[in-house]
Protein backbone atom coordinates (compact mmCIF):
# COMPACT_ATOMS: atom_id res chain seq x y z
CA UNK A 1 0.00 0.00 0.00
CA UNK A 2 1.30 3.46 -0.86
CA UNK A 3 2.20 5.88 1.87
CA UNK A 4 -0.20 8.80 2.42
CA UNK A 5 0.90 12.16 1.00
CA UNK A 6 1.73 13.45 4.48
CA UNK A 7 4.27 10.63 4.95
CA UNK A 8 6.00 11.60 1.71
CA UNK A 9 6.09 15.25 2.78
CA UNK A 10 7.42 14.33 6.23
CA UNK A 11 10.19 12.26 4.66
CA UNK A 12 11.27 15.03 2.30
CA UNK A 13 10.91 18.03 4.59
CA UNK A 14 14.25 17.70 6.43
CA UNK A 15 16.10 17.61 3.09
CA UNK A 16 14.15 20.03 0.88
CA UNK A 17 12.03 22.11 3.26
CA UNK A 18 11.35 24.97 0.83
CA UNK A 19 10.04 22.59 -1.84
CA UNK A 20 7.69 20.94 0.65
CA UNK A 21 6.57 24.31 2.03
CA UNK A 22 5.95 25.76 -1.43
CA UNK A 23 4.06 22.68 -2.58
CA UNK A 24 1.89 22.65 0.54
CA UNK A 25 1.24 26.39 0.73
CA UNK A 26 0.67 27.09 -2.94
CA UNK A 27 -0.44 23.92 -4.68
CA UNK A 28 -2.69 22.73 -1.88
CA UNK A 29 -3.39 25.66 0.41
CA UNK A 30 -3.76 28.53 -2.04
CA UNK A 31 -5.11 26.86 -5.16
CA UNK A 32 -7.32 24.05 -3.85
CA UNK A 33 -8.82 25.71 -0.77
CA UNK A 34 -9.99 29.05 -2.13
CA UNK A 35 -13.37 30.06 -3.56
CA UNK A 36 -14.17 29.40 -7.22
CA UNK A 37 -12.08 31.72 -9.43
CA UNK A 38 -13.26 33.39 -12.61
CA UNK A 39 -12.60 31.61 -15.90
CA UNK A 40 -9.65 33.88 -16.65
CA UNK A 41 -8.17 33.29 -13.20
CA UNK A 42 -8.70 29.57 -13.66
CA UNK A 43 -6.79 29.54 -16.95
CA UNK A 44 -4.00 31.61 -15.42
CA UNK A 45 -3.76 29.21 -12.48
CA UNK A 46 -3.67 26.22 -14.81
CA UNK A 47 -0.46 27.56 -16.31
CA UNK A 48 1.22 27.13 -12.90
CA UNK A 49 0.71 23.36 -12.84
CA UNK A 50 3.28 22.55 -15.55
CA UNK A 51 5.90 24.06 -13.23
CA UNK A 52 5.26 21.21 -10.82
CA UNK A 53 4.95 18.46 -13.42
CA UNK A 54 7.04 19.49 -16.43
CA UNK A 55 9.38 22.18 -15.15
CA UNK A 56 9.60 25.92 -15.06
CA UNK A 57 10.19 26.45 -18.81
CA UNK A 58 6.96 24.58 -19.60
CA UNK A 59 5.07 26.75 -17.13
CA UNK A 60 6.47 29.91 -18.71
CA UNK A 61 5.46 28.68 -22.18
CA UNK A 62 1.94 27.85 -20.96
CA UNK A 63 1.70 31.31 -19.40
CA UNK A 64 2.69 32.94 -22.71
CA UNK A 65 -0.07 31.02 -24.50
CA UNK A 66 -2.61 32.06 -21.85
CA UNK A 67 -1.64 35.73 -22.18
CA UNK A 68 -1.99 35.48 -25.97
CA UNK A 69 -5.51 34.11 -25.52
CA UNK A 70 -6.39 36.87 -23.02
CA UNK A 71 -5.09 39.52 -25.43
CA UNK A 72 -7.13 38.04 -28.28
CA UNK A 73 -10.26 38.07 -26.10
CA UNK A 74 -9.65 41.67 -25.08
CA UNK A 75 -9.19 42.75 -28.72
CA UNK A 76 -12.39 40.92 -29.73
CA UNK A 77 -14.35 42.83 -27.07
CA UNK A 78 -13.02 46.23 -28.24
Amino acid sequence: MAAPPSAWRDRLKPHVPKLVETTHDHAYGDVWERPQPSTREEVAEASAYPAMAAGWPAAMTASQVAVDVFDDQDRARS
